[in-house]
């Protein structure tokens, strides 16, 4: 009985932690994105 109180509570917060896990992979594949972007219209430039 405790082991399952433990498991409905523990998987809301691996839930939350793995939320924010993508939401700070997607960020840093936006960023990495932009850099790319911002170097291909610098070369398109010269």
């Amino acid at each position: 009985m405790i082991k399952f109180i433990i498991r409905k509570f523990v998987s809301p917060v691996q839930n939350i932690f793995d939320y924010f896990r993508r939401q700070r992979s997607n960020r840093l594949m936006m960023s990495y994105a932009l850099n790319i972007n911002q170097k291909t219209q610098k070369i398109h430039q010269r």
